[in-house]
Parts: structure tokens; sequence; C-alpha cells
């Protein structure tokens, strides 16, 4: 298929025309009338669709005998739209030819102008193999604990696991840039700046409704050994960050589908892989952001869909050994700052959501900066083994 390009003069206003579908059926009409399948043969664009955490929405296209033929997004900010065209297009690039795992191909795509007037976009994308990893974990969770169909299940899901650490570990190792030792410098301070906006709301809130809260829940959590160990790790990994490569930037397993008999991984969502990659293209991220973030959505989403925690410790230690395994590194100073953000991230996010929070999540973070504690121990133990 033809590399999918896209003119100036294609954009397009959504509001001059009856219904959206009828911009992804001319997209559709382009695209795929090139295998073959007439636009005359789709089935009603729309039926089947699902809005994301952004606010982009996502339809099926699929033929009149109900194949899955294509998937249609609609961006409502033309900065997403264009961060995920980019990302798709590198993205395929560094893993063409890979049997193993891919991303979706680029059919068609379009600039529109909203009905309030503001741009977005439109991409047509072939449609990615398999079901995603997180309704594996679901179907897990819905089977009774120690039987064999939850066992068998669970050895399928370490497989699945397996797999996608082996993908990201792929995409990193093809990905860095080995003429640099350190990752780029405005990448980390984004992120930087992320964790303390994350404390110091935490602080300002720590002695007013947190301690009532986290005595309901039964959990206690220390603001000012979170912040001291924030702090800490934080210098460490500007002196220690490995070398840059390109990171999905939203690694977990709703990101990701995963195909069975042709134990294939397709990568989905991955605007945010812009943000490792700098103006010229040159890789500028950190793997440890895609690893910690996976391992900790496992714990997030498992133990919300009744995961045992030795379960999800299982797939966690799964998807570590394996991406070693697969080629795949990160200095451990990376790994405790990326982890301890995740975990951070998640409380964070929970209370501003109406006090939507668990004491499994507050179980997590204590967990973390126990490990990231004890890292920073053993690492100043072993500087001070070595001056004398």
């Amino acid at each position: 298929m033809a590399d999918a390009k896209e003119r100036d003069s294609d954009v397009l206003a959504l509001g001059e025309i009856s219904a959206a579908s009828a911009v992804v059926g001319a997209l559709s009409e382009e695209a795929l009338c090139r295998t073959d399948i007439q636009l005359t043969q789709l089935l009603g664009i729309g039926v089947q669709g699902a809005k994301g955490h952004t606010g982009d929405i996502v339809t099926l296209v699929r033929s009149s005998k109900g194949e899955l033929l294509a998937v249609a997004k609609f961006y409502m900010k033309a900065v997403t739209y264009e961060a995920e065209h980019k990302a798709l297009l590198l993205l395929r690039q560094i893993l063409k030819d890979e049997p193993t795992c891919s991303v979706p191909e680029v059919l068609a795509s379009r600039r529109v102008v909203l009905p309030n007037q503001t741009p977005g976009g439109i991409l047509l994308m072939g449609a990615a193999k398999g079901v995603p990893l997180d309704d594996e974990l679901i179907a897990v969770g819905k089977m009774t604990p120690g039987s064999p169909e939850r066992l068998t299940a669970m050895s399928d899901l370490c497989e699945a696991v397996t797999m996608a650490a082996q993908t990201y570990a792929l995409l990193h190792s093809r990905s860095e840039d080995k003429s640099q030792q350190q990752v780029n410098e405005a990448y980390l301070q984004s992120f930087i700046a992320q964790n303390e906006d994350m404390m110091t709301r935490f602080e300002d809130r720590s002695q007013q409704d947190f301690p009532a809260l986290f005595a309901r829940l039964g959990a206690s959590f220390d603001a000012k050994q979170i912040r001291q160990t924030m702090t800490t790790i934080t210098k460490a990994f500007l002196q220690n960050t490995g070398r840059p490569v390109i990171a999905h930037g939203d690694a977990h397993v709703g990101n990701l589908f995963w195909e069975k008999d042709t134990r294939h991984i397709t990568l989905i969502d991955v605007p945010t892989a812009n943000q490792s990659i700098d103006g010229e293209g040159k890789s500028r991220g950190s793997a440890a952001r895609d690893v910690c973030n996976f391992i900790h959505k496992l714990a997030q989403h498992g133990s919300r869909l009744n995961m045992q925690w030795r379960e999800i410790k299982k797939l966690q230690d799964c998807f570590l050994t394996s991406y070693a395994e697969a080629g795949g590194s990160y200095t451990p100073e990376s790994f405790h700052f990326f982890h301890l953000r995740s975990a951070l991230g998640e409380v964070t996010r929970a209370i501003k959501r109406d006090h939507n929070l668990s004491k499994g999540m507050i179980d997590y973070l204590n967990q973390c900066l126990s490990e990231a504690s004890q890292f920073i121990r053993d690492r100043d133990r072993h500087h001070d083994d070595i001056s004398s």
C-alpha cells in the first residue's frame, strides 16, 4: 500500500457536512478501495465507538459481512492529531519487518475544522490484531481463584506480558542513541516539574483532609518522607539517566493488543511518543518511563479487576525479567524515579477525582517509597565503602 500522505487542500470543515461519518467515508474510499473494498460495502460508521480520556472519538469501520477493516480516530485537538500521526509513521519505520510487533498502519489522514472552528484531525488506521491486553486481565479476575481455568489463563497472560516486554525492549534498543550518555535535559525537567507540582499539592492538603481520609481507609502516608526521597532520587537520576531512547510514553495493558495465535503485539495510542523525540527526530526519552508505567498499571488494573497480589507480582516479575533478557536496559536511578512518580501520580489523580482513593493505591505508593529509600541507603553505603 502506498504511503499515507496528506494534502494541504484536504482540510475539511466538519461543520459544513451533515455528519462526521461522511468524512470517514471519504477517507475509507480513498484508503480501502486499494484493497478491493468498496465504500458501498461499509456499514454505518460510528455504530461501534468509544471516547478516550482525551475526548478523542474512535469508531470501527466494518464490511457488510462484519469484518473489521479499519479504525477511524477523530481528534478534538490538532496537536494530538499531528503527534499521533508523526509517531505512528516513525514507530512503524523503527519496527519495520518485525514479525512479532507493530503499530497500526496509517491508511489515510485529514486535518479538519471542528464545528466550534478549532482545528482537529482524523486518522484512518489499520485495525490492531487480537484483543486489548486488559481484556485478558478482566477475564482472569472473573475466574475462581486457584481453579485450573484461572491457572491456565494466568499462563497465557504471562506469555502476553512476556511479548509486551520484548516489544518495548525492541523499541528502546532500536531507537537508542548510542552517541549520547544522558537523556535530554528538557525531557527530564518536564517530569521533575510535574513531580514538584504533585508534591506541593500533597503538602498543602496533608494537614487538612488527608488524616481523616487515610484513617477511614486504614492507611498511612508520610508526605515529608516522600518529599525527601523524591528529592534525593531525582538528584541521583540526573547523574545517571542512561542513554536516550524513544519511549511509547503511555505504556499500559490498555494500550496494546495481543494476538495469541501469532504471538503478535500491536502498540496503540502513541502520541506521547513524541515527547521522547526531538525536533530533528532523534531519541531523547527514558526507557524507564515505559517500564515503570507498565508494571505500575499492571498493579493498578490488576487490583481493581480482582486479581490477587501474588498474581500481579508474578506478571510484574515476568515483564521485568523478559525485558532484560530481550536486551532492554535502564539505570536503577531512572527506575526508582519513574516508579515512585507513577505511584504518586495515581494517588494524586484519585484524590482529585472526588476522593476516589483506595488503600491499595496508598500501600503501593508506600512500597515504591520503601524500595527507593532502600536503594538510596545501599547506594550511599556503597559510596562510603569506596571512599574508605
